[in-house]
C-alpha cells in the first residue's frame, strides 16, 4: 500500500532547495522571459472581442482554436500537445500565468501528473511573480490529484482576481468540495459583476455541476448559461455532444429541490410509501442497469401483498402495483389497517430532490447513494423519509462519513446484502446483520412461464445454443422509471420456464433462481465482495433467506399499515433483527487462529543472528541514550546507505546504533562503514538466505530486502524500540525526537496519508480481498480477519519511516500471527503492517515523512522520495538538491576517512 501524501505551503524545505537550485531556476526563468519576449514580438495583433459578448475564456477553446500550429510543431501525442500548449498560450495572450496554467491543465487532462507537478515545483522555487504562478499551478495539480485541503490553501493564498482569470474552474471544483460557503460567495460575486471570472465551456459546465451539487441552484444556472454561450467554440465533435447532453440533463433537475421542500402532507388516512428509481443529476451516473429495478419491483411487490384495499399516487405506478397485487397471493387484510397506501418514487442518489410527504416509509435495498459530481453524496436521505434498511451493499468505505454513520446508527439495525458490508458496519459501531438479497423474494410474483423454454445467456459469452440478452441498456437511463419497472417485470417473466439461465450478473442470478429456473452463475470476478454470502448458497439456505426477508418485511409493513407511530415501528424492527445482529457480532469476533506457514520465523532469525557481525564505535559519540535505527538493503543500495546514515549522524544529538538488515554485503562493507562512521555502532544482520515466497505488491523500484523489517520483533529480542528508516529518505532533523515519541501502548508511530484515494485502510482491505479471483474464500477470510480486528477507519500507514515498539509486537506474537500473511495472502510488508496495526498507532507530524516530489511543508524533518522517482536517478525531481548536498557531505566524510 504505497502512500503518497500532501500538505501545502512553501517553507524551510523549499528554501533549502532554492539555495541549491536557485541559480539554475533563474537561468531557466531568463530563458522563459526571453522566449516570451520573442513570441510577443512575433505575435499578431489580437482583435478585440465583439461588443456585449463575454470574452471567450477558453484555455482550451482559445489556445486550440485561435492559434494555428506550425506543421513542424504538430504532435499527435498527448505529451506533445501538452508541451506545445504553453507556447501556444504565450502566443495568444503574452501572459506567463495564463500560459503556465494552460500547460498544467493540458498535462493533467493528458494524465501527465508528474510533468505537471514538476513544472509547478520549478516555478515555485522562484521568488516573486514566478513563485506565485508556481503556487497557482500547484493548486491545480494538487486539486487534480484529490489533495483538496492542500489545493484550497494554495488557491486562497493567491490573489483572487488572478485565480479567477486563469483557474476559475479548478478553484470552484476544489472550493465546493472543501469550503462551499466561500466558493458560493465568490461565484455570487461573479454573478453580480463584482468579480470577473474566465473559463472555457468545459470549465463553466463543471462549475455549473459542482455548484448544483452543493445546492447553489441559482449560481449553477448562471454558470450553465456561461457554458452554453461558448459551446460553439468546442472544436471536438464528441466533446461538444457530451457537453450539450450534460447541460440538457442537468437543466432538467433545476427547480426539483424547491418543489421537494414544499411537498404537501399525505391526506388523513393515507400512509405514504416510496420505492427507489435510479436517476442521477449526473447523466453518466444514472443507472443503465435493469438489475437495479429488480430490487424496486421486489420492494413494491411486498407492499401490494399486505391487503391494503386502496392505492393512490402516480397513476402509472398504481397500475403497475395493482398488476403486481393481482399476480401475487395477498395476505389477509390487517385488522385496523389504514385504508390507503400512497405510492411514490424517489431517486436513490438524489432523495433530496423527491417531493414526498413527511413520514414517507422507504424500504432500502441495494447500493447506497453515489456522489454527485464527486462533490457530495445525498446521504443522509431526505429528512421526510423514514428508511427501513432491509438489504444494502456498501460499495465504498469512504461513503461512511461521521454524519452517515450517525444516521445509520439512528435507523439501525442495518440489513446487509453481503457479509463484507455487515462486518464493515459492525467495525464502525453500527448494529448490522446479514439479510441477503431482496431480489431473491421475486418468486412471490406469479406469472406465465416463457414459451420458448430454451437457454438464455445474459451478459456472458454463449457456449451453446440459446438466446442472448443484456441487463445493461442505454434506454434504461432515459425512459421513465415506471417503464423500467415494467421492463424488469417482463424480464422476470422471460426467466420463468427457461431450461437454464447463464449469467454473469448477480441480480439476474437472484431473479432467475427466485422464480425456480436453473441458473449457471459465472461472475466476472468470483472474489467480488458483494457475492460473499450469496454465491454458492444451497437450496435450503436460499429458501431460508427468502423466508426471513419476507417474514421480517411483512411484520414491519403490517405494523406501519395499522397506523403505528414511527417509534413503535422502529422498536419492532430492532426486536425482529436482534438475534441476527447478535449472530453477526459473534461471527465477526470469531476469527480462527492464523494457520502456520511454511516460513519458520524463529529459524530464519536464528540463522541471521548466527551470521551477524557487531562493530562497535571507535570514536566518542554525543552523550545520551542510543538511538536505535534499522536500515534494510541489498547490494544495489550500498551508496544510499552511506548517504542516509550520514544524514542521520549529521543531525543526531545522541549516539546512533545502526541495525543493518543486509543482502549481498560482506566484511569489506563492514570495514568501510566503520571507517566512515567511527561514532556509530553497527549490528550487521545478513538476510540473504531468507525467502518469503511470492509477494504481491512488491513494486518495481523495491526489492525483497524491504520485507526483512517484518522480522525485527523476533530478530532483536534485546531491543525495545527502534526506528525504521528507508534508504530513499534523508534525515533533516534530530532523529532522537522521533525515537522518543510516546507510543502510549501502540505498536507503531508513523504517518498516514491525507490523499483521498488512500484515506481508508478498510477500502484497501476490500480491494485486496477482490484480488483472489481463483480463491474467493481467501478474500473472505482476509476481510473477516481485518474487519474483525480493527475499528473503522484509518488512513493507510506509509511504512518507510516508523518507530516500532518491539515489546508490544512481541506480546502480540507478530511473527507467529502476521508474518504468515506474506505467504497466505501474498502481501508485501507494508500491507502486513497495516493489517496488523490498523488504526492502533500514533500519528506523527507530517514532517517526519515528507514527500518532496509530492508536497511542501514548513517544517520537514525527513525527506522521503517514496515512489519510483528517486533523487539519485532522475534528471530532476523536487528536493534533489537536498540529496546532492548530502552526497557532497558524504564525499567530505570519505576524504576525512582517507578512503579517497
Amino acid at each position: 500500500m504505497p502512500t503518497p501524501d500532501d500538505a501545502p505551503g512553501r517553507g524551510r524545505a523549499v528554501a533549502k532547495a532554492r539555495q541549491v537550485a536557485g541559480a539554475a531556476a533563474r537561468r531557466a526563468a531568463r530563458r522563459l522571459d526571453a522566449a516570451q519576449a520573442r513570441l510577443l514580438e512575433e505575435r499578431p495583433a489580437r482583435p478585440a472581442p465583439a461588443a456585449g459578448r463575454p470574452r471567450a475564456a477558453g484555455p482550451d477553446a482559445a489556445v486550440r482554436k485561435a492559434v494555428p500550429k506550425h506543421p513542424a510543431e504538430h504532435s499527435r501525442t498527448a505529451a506533445g500537445e501538452a508541451r506545445e500548449s504553453f507556447f501556444r498560450a504565450l502566443e495568444l495572450e503574452g501572459d506567463v500565468a495564463f500560459a503556465a496554467t494552460t500547460a498544467v491543465r493540458e498535462h493533467l487532462r493528458a494524465g501527465l501528473l508528474r510533468r505537471a507537478r514538476t513544472f509547478a515545483q520549478v516555478l515555485q522555487q522562484e521568488e516573486g511573480r514566478l513563485g506565485d504562478i508556481g503556487d497557482l499551478c500547484m493548486a491545480m495539480v494538487t486539486g487534480g490529484n484529490q489533495l483538496l485541503e492542500a489545493s484550497w490553501r494554495l488557491f486562497t493564498g493567491a490573489r483572487l482576481e488572478e485565480v479567477m482569470r486563469v483557474a476559475a474552474g479548478e478553484y470552484f471544483r476544489v472550493g465546493f468540495s472543501v469550503d462551499p460557503d466561500t466558493a458560493r460567495k465568490t461565484l455570487d460575486a461573479v454573478l453580480r459583476g463584482e468579480l470577473v471570472a474566465r473559463a472555457d465551456a468545459a470549465g463553466w459546465l463543471d462549475i455549473a455541476c459542482t455548484s448544483f451539487a452543493v445546492g447553489a441552484e441559482d449560481l449553477s444556472r448562471y454558470a450553465l448559461g456561461r457554458a452554453r454561450s461558448q459551446f460553439d467554440e468546442l472544436t471536438e465533435r464528441r466533446a461538444a455532444q457530451q457537453a450539450r447532453r450534460t447541460a440538457g440533463w442537468l437543466e432538467k433537475w433545476y427547480g426539483r429541490a424547491a418543489v421537494a421542500a414544499v411537498a404537501p402532507p399525505a391526506p388523513p388516512g393515507e400512509i405514504p410509501f416510496a420505492v427507489f428509481s435510479y436517476r442521477h443529476p449526473e447523466r453518466d451516473a444514472t443507472s443503465r442497469d435493469l438489475g437495479d429495478y429488480f430490487e424496486s419491483i421486489a420492494s413494491l411487490s411486498h407492499l401490494t401483498r399486505c391487503g391494503a384495499p386502496r392505492l393512490t399516487g402516480d397513476p402509472d405506478l398504481i397500475a403497475l402495483a395493482s398488476e403486481l397485487r393481482s399476480r401475487s397471493t395477498a395476505r389477509a387484510a390487517i385488522p385496523g389497517a389504514a385504508l390507503t397506501a400512497q405510492l411514490h418514487l424517489v431517486d436513490r442518489d438524489a432523495t433530496s430532490y423527491s417531493a414526498v410527504p413527511e413520514g414517507t416509509w422507504l424500504p432500502v435495498c441495494g447500493l447506497l447513494p453515489r456522489a454527485m459530481f464527486k462533490i457530495r453524496t445525498d446521504l443522509p436521505f431526505n429528512a421526510r423519509l423514514r428508511p427501513i434498511f432491509l438489504s444494502v451493499h456498501i460499495d465504498a468505505a469512504e461513503l461512511l462519513t461521521a454524519d452517515v454513520l450517525e444516521y445509520l446508527r439512528r435507523h439501525a439495525p442495518i440489513g446487509c446484502r453481503d457479509w463484507p458490508t455487515t462486518f464493515l458496519l459492525l467495525a464502525a459501531g453500527v448494529p448490522a446483520f446479514f439479510a441477503g438479497a431482496l431480489t431473491a423474494t421475486l418468486g412471490a410474483i406469479g406469472g406465465p412461464p416463457a414459451a420458448t423454454g430454451g437457454r438464455l445467456f445474459v451478459d456472458v459469452a454463449a457456449d451453446g445454443p440459446g438466446e442472448t440478452a443484456s441487463q445493461e441498456l442505454e434506454a434504461v437511463r432515459t425512459r421513465t422509471p415506471v417503464a423500467n419497472l415494467r421492463d424488469a417485470l417482463d424480464r422476470l417473466d422471460s426467466y420463468r420456464g427457461r431450461r437454464q439461465v447463464v449469467t454473469s450478473r448477480l441480480q439476474t442470478y437472484l431473479a432467475a433462481r427466485a422464480v425456480g429456473t436453473e441458473v449457471r452463475f459465472l461472475p466476472d470476478n468470483p472474489a467480488e465482495r458483494r457475492l460473499d454470502g450469496l454465491r454458492g448458497m444451497n437450496d435450503a439456505g436460499f429458501t431460508e433467506m427468502q423466508r426471513q426477508l419476507t417474514d421480517r418485511l411483512a411484520a414491519v409493513l403490517d405494523r406501519i399499515l395499522s397506523g403505528a407511530a414511527e417509534d413503535e415501528v422502529y422498536a419492532l424492527w430492532r426486536e425482529l433483527c436482534a438475534a441476527q445482529v447478535a449472530e453477526a457480532q459473534a461471527r465477526r469476533a470469531d476469527v480462527p487462529p492464523m494457520p502456520r506457514s511454511a516460513f519458520d520465523v524463529a529459524a530464519a532469525c536464528a540463522t541471521i543472528r548466527r551470521a551477524s557481525t557487531t562493530v562497535e564505535r571507535s570514536q566518542p559519540a554525543p552523550d545520551g541514550a542510543e538511538i536505535n535505527v534499522e536500515l534494510s538493503l541489498d547490494g544495489n543500495y550500498k551508496h544510499q546507505l552511506e548517504v542516509v546514515l550520514d544524514s542521520i549522524v549529521a543531525h543526531a544529538s545522541r549516539p546512533v546504533r545502526a541495525f543493518v538488515l543486509c543482502r549481498e554485503h560482506g566484511p569489506a562493507d563492514h570495514r568501510r562503514l566503520a571507517a566512515l562512521f567511527p561514532t556509530v555502532s553497527f549490528l550487521w544482520l545478513p538476510t540473504d538466505g531468507v525467502d518469503y515466497g511470492p509477494i504481491s505488491g512488491l513494486l518495481g523500484y523495491t526489492t525483497v530486502a524491504t520485507m526483512d523489517r517484518l522480522l525485527l520483533p523476533d530478530l532483536l529480542p534485546e531491543i525495545s524500540r527502534i526506528v525504521h528508516h528507508d534508504l530513499d529518505a534523508l534525515c533533516l532533523s534530530d532523529l532522537a525526537e522521533l525515537f522518543d515519541v510516546d507510543l502510549a501502548g501502540a505498536p507503531i508511530a508513523g504517518r498516514g496519508s491525507p490523499l483521498a484515494s488512500l484515506s481508508s485502510g478498510f477500502a484497501a482491505f476490500m480491494r485486496q480481498a477482490e484480488r483472489y479471483r481463483r480463491n474467493p474464500e481467501l478474500g473472505q477470510e482476509l476481510l473477516r480477519r481485518t474487519h474483525g480486528r480493527h475499528r473503522f477507519d484509518f488512513s493507510i500507514l506509509n511504512a518507510g519511516i516508523m518507530l516500532l515498539d518491539l515489546d508490544v509486537m512481541r506480546a502480540d506474537e507478530f511473527g507467529r500471527h502476521f508474518v504468515p500473511y506474506v505467504e497466505r495472502f501474498v502481501m508485501n510488508d507494508q500491507a502486513v503492517l497495516n493489517a496488523y496495526a490498523g488504526g492502533n498507532r500514533v500519528e506523527v507530524a507530517p514532517g517526519w515523512n515528507w514527500r518532496p516530489w509530492l508536497e511542501q511543508l514548513d517544517e520537514p524533518k525527513i525527506a522521503h522520495w517514496a515512489g519510483k522517482y528517486k533523487p539519485w536517478s532522475e534528471p530532476w525531481v523536487f528536493g534533489k538538491p537536498l540529496w546532492r548536498q548530502a552526497e557532497a557531505r558524504l564525499a567530505d566524510r570519505y576524504e576525512r576517512a582517507g578512503l579517497r
